[in-house]
């Protein structure tokens, strides 16, 4: 999503909570030039042909104006480092990935993580970005073997809230393997805007690589 943004000249910023800066540019080379994610991580030997790829996907990303920061650089996860850097931000866009990796002290881990919400809530509003927050799910979708709702959103319910469009990813393989194993859909299940429904893609795992089928349509 912040690579698409930025692929149309909007200043983005991914702010990663989990992995390094190198290892989300590996992600992003892999994605770009179809060389397998794991082949450019464990460092081993690409032909001619993968080499110029990978040269290509580096020189491509760098003329981006995308900004990856992770918790190298922040130091700290905690709230007021997170919510900071997403309200000192200069970019249009800012994802944030997760937010259940914000610690939060005093109260509950609900009512810490609903205070978050706020805060990243208000710094979009405040300087009209948008703000693309990751989160991730409860185990009840994985109990029951369904796709998603928006009560299994981890946490609070304030995520459901203070949102604005809540997409939720689904792999049916998962629940029936009589499905297509690289078959995933995109679940609309809140959108202030417009309708809700499920949008069909495809994902290529070895690149981390989602497309859509211009011959699906949305699913009410």
């Amino acid at each position: 999503m912040a690579v698409a943004a930025a692929s149309r000249g909007i200043p983005t910023l991914f702010l990663s909570l989990e992995e390094s800066v190198a290892r989300v540019t590996r992600r992003l080379v892999s994605c770009r030039s179809g060389v397998p994610y794991r082949r450019l991580a464990d460092g081993l030997p690409l032909a001619e042909e993968e080499r110029d790829e990978v040269e290509q996907a580096l020189a491509w990303l760098d003329g981006l104006p995308l900004d990856v920061l992770s918790v190298e650089t922040l130091k700290s996860l905690d709230e007021e480092t997170v919510c900071g850097a997403v309200a000192a931000a200069t970019a249009a866009v800012v994802v944030v990935d997760h937010v259940q990796k914000v610690s939060t002290g005093g109260e509950s881990r609900q009512y810490g993580i609903e205070r978050v919400m706020n805060r990243l809530h208000a710094a979009a509003l405040r300087d009209r970005r948008v703000v693309v927050v990751c989160a991730q799910l409860n185990r009840e979708s994985e109990n029951e073997r369904r796709a998603p709702r928006l009560s299994d959103l981890r946490d609070s319910g304030s995520i459901e809230i203070m949102a604005r469009k809540v997409l939720l990813l689904y792999w049916p393989f998962k629940h029936d393997a009589t499905r297509d194993r690289y078959e995933y859909q995109i679940h609309v299940a809140k959108q202030s805007t417009g309708g809700t429904g499920v949008v069909d893609v495809r994902f290529r795992a070895e690149t981390g690589t989602f497309w859509d089928d211009p011959a699906q349509n949305i699913r009410s």
